[in-house]
């Protein structure tokens, strides 16, 4: 799987924090992952793409939806009914690291910019991405988040929509160090001081 291309979603309009979308060449086909399960998280990994679900009984996840997976071994086992997981619980029982992305093989959609494939992939595969774009990436609760700045996470934003009222958001943890963050509005001193730095 070769990444053709990459660029930031930084939800100008949102709190959500940056993400990345890609346009590779070709995904791996799902048919050729080999997975492991450990406490019911079911996870694998091709080419740095990765699949993951989690799983103890049948279920309703997917409305019931019946999955033919193969097991690391060969064995062939069905998951009914099981759960998406994320990538947060998936790197707390020692996968990956991995984390969500999106993707696509298809140059129309890459050109449209939406009807992208939800996924997750390596933490490796991910910062491959980002050094193909040249945009930073700042470790944030086991997070790779893209920021304009090195050491802070810093994206753009604008109000309703409108491009002529674009400003720049910092995130900021919380002072008593539980999961999570607080944003703030950059003053224009401070916005044109970064801004200045990422155009020089």
């Amino acid at each position: 799987m070769f990444i053709m291309d990459a660029k930031v979603e930084w939800h100008k309009q949102f709190s959500n924090v940056p993400g990345l979308k890609i346009l590779v060449d070709k995904m791996p086909d799902y048919k050729e992952f080999r997975y492991i399960e450990k406490n019911g998280i079911y996870y694998a990994e091709n080419e740095g793409l990765v699949s993951f679900y989690y799983y103890q009984s049948p279920g309703e996840g997917f409305a019931g939806r019946e999955f033919h997976i193969t097991m690391e071994d060969g064995s062939e086992k069905i998951l009914k009914g099981p759960w998406s997981s994320n990538s947060n619980a998936v790197n707390r029982m020692g996968f990956g690291p991995c984390q969500e992305i999106s993707i696509t093989e298809e140059e129309e959609c890459w050109n449209r910019g939406y009807t992208f494939f939800a996924s997750a992939v390596t933490h490796e595969l991910y910062r491959k991405s980002a050094e193909l774009i040249g945009v930073h990436l700042v470790e944030w609760d086991g997070y790779l988040v893209p920021s304009l700045c090195e050491d802070r996470v810093i994206k753009y934003s604008c109000r309703f929509g409108n491009p002529k009222d674009e400003y720049l958001t910092e995130y900021i943890r919380y002072e008593d160090g539980k999961k999570g963050w607080n944003t703030k509005r950059l003053s224009v001193e401070e916005s044109v001081e970064i801004l200045g730095i990422l155009n020089s």
